[in-house]
């Protein structure tokens, strides 16, 4: 499906809080009635004092129907098989789960934790398999989405994501890390994914640092990525994760992604 057919498609871009100042985000996805991807509790120390701020986060998410959350990772890992590793990650998790109910959350993006370099592909898928599967128990009202980091290829998502097996259960496709870590290009990932892509990080880079550029601000080719994305995953949100964020609305509107 090419761009310039899809005038009639609302797609709702979700911005990312830590890229540009609460006072610009929050005002921003309410004047444009998107929805948003809120990383204010990513530091594993805040999210341990969630509820203090809880007030102040459900006033700020008032009227946005789209709030899907990002869970922290720094030193977390569900593909880990050191047993306090585990429990940390499971502690921390869980508050996530916790806060997303409080707010009403329809999803959480975590990484996948997978680093080719460092960590055998079936040990690693062993270990978050099992994890999720557990951890997933009981958790049907909430979206979990799990996002690609240092992955060469899309094996390892796409093997979770069908041992996992539960419909709540789904892919977040970064593509800027895709550009930056991949052998193969972003539409093989696309095409391969199609229907397990549940939602989208967008920026762009130069293919070597992952600078979450706007959208149209790097090598990878964005209409070609988008116009993949309509054919094969057309039900994926879109989530802007970039401090280019007016600028990608703005070429998202010219090339008529949004309206």
């Amino acid at each position: 499906m090419q761009s310039n057919h899809i005038e009639d498609q609302e797609m709702k871009c979700m911005n990312i809080s830590y890229f540009i100042a609460a006072d610009v985000l929050f005002p921003l996805v309410k004047k444009y009635g998107y929805g948003i991807e809120l990383t204010r509790f990513i530091n594993k120390e805040i999210l341990d004092n969630y509820k203090i701020y809880l007030s102040e986060t459900i006033a700020d998410v008032s009227g946005i129907e789209e709030v899907v959350l990002h869970a922290p990772f720094d030193n977390l890992s569900a593909c880990s098989n050191d047993g306090y590793i585990v429990e940390d990650t499971n502690k921390y998790y869980q508050l996530m789960y916790d806060l997303a109910q409080a707010l009403g959350a329809k999803g959480i993006v975590y990484h996948t934790c997978y680093e080719p370099s460092v960590l055998d592909f079936n040990k690693a898928l062993k270990q978050s398999v099992t994890f999720w599967t557990r951890f997933l128990e009981g958790k049907d009202d909430i979206i979990f989405y799990m996002e690609n980091v240092m992955e060469q290829g899309y094996h390892f998502q796409l093997e979770l994501y069908e041992q996992v097996n539960r419909p709540n259960f789904k892919i977040c496709l970064d593509v800027g890390h895709v550009n930056k870590n991949s052998i193969c290009p972003i539409t093989h990932w696309i095409k391969e994914l199609n229907h397990a892509i549940g939602y989208v990080h967008l920026h762009n880079n130069n293919g070597i640092n992952d600078e979450h550029n706007a959208i149209n601000d790097g090598s990878l080719d964005m209409r070609q990525t988008l116009d993949s994305l309509l054919k094969y995953a057309p039900n994926a949100i879109w989530s802007l994760e970039t401090e280019g964020v007016i600028q990608s609305i703005d070429w998202l509107k010219e090339h008529h992604y949004i309206q």
